[in-house]
């Protein structure tokens, strides 16, 4: 494992080295100059202070002798004594500009990892604030619901998803369409059902069974008439209750239209996902049986586009209403919904 010195020896580095230089030069200096040089002049430092002045022919000899002895030992030793200082400036500014490199990197790092948080901070509020509009909005459909209401007297008012549930029963229970397909008259086509194309023991047999059961067999030799007809009930039922009902539709389209049109770098398809989950989790059975007939009318178009994309009937079943299971089977398939609207794993794989 490689031993790293402290940070404040790793500053200095180059200093050390300087002086390191600068001591192995003057021992250098002393060993290759002055210890020849007092060996040469019988130990002593200034041999020439001793000299006669009668003799200075033999002193301007022996200063010239010294003069080349000094200068061409030195030179070399300086040349080579500035190539180490240079080489020592060089690797001082190296290691300064790696710790310069260093202490950028690490601020770099420091600046993107405070950006992160930051940012990671701000999806936070901003996903605290989606919570909040949209568990409003929730609450705010489920008051809806609940000033639904039937048009009995006060004292017998129905309120909320048992008021839906009647308004269903009023107009579209099994025994409801049966009665408004025959008693019009002979042309109708549950009349023609009961008058042609059964003998009169069948006929009996015919009549002991249940309403759910009778509209059941019409519907098997009359699909599309039987299935329009029961469209043109749930219309009769809505524009009788449109005041009531349009607010609720309206709601719940617009709750999952906002959803669905947040851009994904504030709320990612799972996310939307997720949160349309919630509110189908929250939906009743009569709930979505009355958003499903809704998005079979007109004025549904745009709400049936986000119900299979969301598959929002996912929990709906069919059997238990001859209504819906009849426009299930028989309605005209190019106005139909997908059946991603009914299967959450297949409208997971288009999302």
């Amino acid at each position: 494992m490689r031993h790293k010195f402290p940070a404040c020896i790793q500053r200095h580095t180059g200093k050390i080295i300087i002086f390191s230089i600068v001591l192995i030069i003057a021992l250098f200096a002393y060993k290759t100059v002055y210890l020849p040089y007092s060996i040469s002049f019988g130990g002593q430092v200034l041999p020439i202070i001793q000299i006669s002045t009668n003799e200075s022919s033999t002193l301007r000899a022996e200063f010239g002798q010294l003069g080349d002895y000094f200068g061409g030992l030195l030179n070399p030793i300086f040349g080579f004594a500035s190539f180490l200082a240079l080489l020592a400036t060089i690797l001082y500014q190296s290691t300064e500009l790696k710790l310069s490199r260093n202490e950028l990197e690490l601020t770099r790092k420091e600046i993107a990892n405070s950006s992160f948080a930051l940012n990671a901070q701000n999806k936070a509020i901003e996903l605290q604030s989606f919570e909040q509009t949209f568990f409003a909005w929730l609450s705010t459909y489920r008051d809806l619901i609940n000033t639904i209401s039937t048009t009995t007297p006060p004292q017998n008012r129905i309120v909320g998803k048992e008021a839906l549930y009647n308004l269903l029963q009023h107009s579209l229970s099994d025994y409801a369409i049966f009665s408004s397909m025959c008693v019009r008259d002979n042309n109708n086509f549950g009349q023609q059902k009961l008058a042609n194309e059964f003998n009169n023991s069948y006929r009996s047999t015919f009549y002991n069974h249940s309403s759910y059961k009778k509209v059941e067999i019409i519907a098997t030799d009359f699909q599309g008439n039987v299935a329009g007809h029961i469209h043109k009930q749930w219309s009769y039922l809505y524009y009788q209750n449109e005041y009531q009902l349009d607010s609720l539709f309206r709601t719940g389209y617009k709750l999952i239209s906002w959803i669905d049109g947040l851009p994904e770098e504030r709320l990612t398809k799972e996310q939307k996902w997720l949160y349309v989950s919630i509110f189908r989790s929250q939906l009743s059975w009569v709930e979505m049986v009355f958003f499903y007939y809704n998005g079979l009318a007109g004025t549904g178009e745009k709400f049936k586009a986000l119900i299979e994309k969301y598959a929002l009937f996912d929990n709906l079943t069919f059997d238990s209403d001859i209504g819906i299971k009849v426009l299930h089977l028989y309605f005209d398939r190019n106005s139909y919904y997908k059946p991603s609207a009914f299967n959450s794993d297949r409208a997971r794989n288009i999302l």
